[in-house]
């Protein structure tokens, strides 16, 4: 696997320590703390990648079949879908889940650790958890706050920080996560949709009923992407100043999940579902580094 991309949620500032007089407090992994928040990572990462594959797999041996039908006295010609897709969305969404669950403890891994660092603990420990707050939900990181009294002024920022509770305003990605996460304890949280909005095929045309020939043309796209797909569906359609005599073959395209990463009390959000999870993995990835170092090098690590 080449590098994971950037994170899409949040830049942190790489000096956040330096104003520090004394030497920026370090948790190494084996260490201070244990490899566990990591080995999630890792096993969210193997899930995203079980997913991809498993995703490409399945366009190859069944890829959706659309038909054409032409319309507007033959200077309109529509491809839909003539055969619907049955993907296992179910056994997809459970790789999904993992994914999400696997990060979700990587997290609440690395804060349970440091609320235990040099023999402290938490006031009431089967509270604790990473802080995933909504935007001015002030009393909920006082909360979180007051049950660490413990800890280091260093950590507490660096936990502050990482929940980015700025003016107000929550950490997309944690809430993101926090979603997907108790959206897979309930039901399957995918939505099948095509793969691309546009490609190309050849059909005959008849031109000014001299001859016919056969032409190349650009497909524009009827169904937005994110939207479900059932026997009937419009998917692209041909518009031509001359007259279709007919359509040659049938097409095929490949399809995508989507998840609708749209947060509590806002409209439907579908994006699809393995750049979301990269980018969320790619993300938290930062988070540990901003928590157990206190800054973010930009130099993600490509094991992890």
């Amino acid at each position: 696997m080449g590098r994971l991309p950037p994170s899409p949620y949040l830049s942190y500032d790489r000096a956040m320590d330096a104003s520090s007089s004394s030497r920026p407090l370090v948790l190494r992994r084996g260490h201070e703390v244990t490899p566990w928040p990591w080995v999630k990572l890792r096993l969210a990462r193997a899930e995203i990648e079980a997913l991809t594959s498993l995703i490409d797999v399945w366009n190859l041996e069944h890829p959706t079949k659309l038909s054409g039908v032409i319309e507007d006295e033959g200077r309109r010609l529509v491809f839909a879908v003539s055969e619907t897709p049955c993907p296992p969305l179910m056994q997809w969404s459970a790789h999904l889940g993992m994914a999400v669950s696997s990060m979700r403890a990587a997290l609440d891994s690395i804060a349970w650790q440091a609320a235990h660092l040099n023999g402290t603990a938490p006031l009431k420990p089967k509270r604790l958890y990473f802080p995933a707050l909504d935007s001015g939900d002030t009393r909920a990181w006082e909360e979180w706050d007051s049950n660490v009294p413990n800890m280091s002024d260093e950590l507490r920022a660096r936990f502050h920080a990482a929940a980015n509770i700025v003016n107000g305003i929550a950490n997309p990605a944690l809430k993101v996560l926090s979603e997907l996460n108790n959206i897979d304890k309930h039901r399957s949280s995918l939505v099948l949709t095509p793969l691309s909005d546009g490609g190309s095929l050849r059909a005959n045309v008849d031109l000014g009923g001299q001859r016919s020939e056969s032409a190349s043309m650009q497909i524009h796209p009827l169904l937005a992407l994110g939207s479900p797909m059932e026997v009937g569906t419009p998917v692209f359609a041909f518009e031509w100043e001359h007259v279709f005599e007919s359509v040659e073959t049938s097409t095929e395209i490949e399809t995508a999940p989507w998840v609708n990463i749209a947060l509590d009390g806002e409209p439907e959000s579908l994006a699809p579902v393995i750049p979301v999870l990269w980018g969320l993995h790619s993300h938290f990835h930062a988070v540990l580094e901003l928590i157990c170092e206190g800054w973010i090098s930009g130099d993600q690590r490509e094991n992890e």
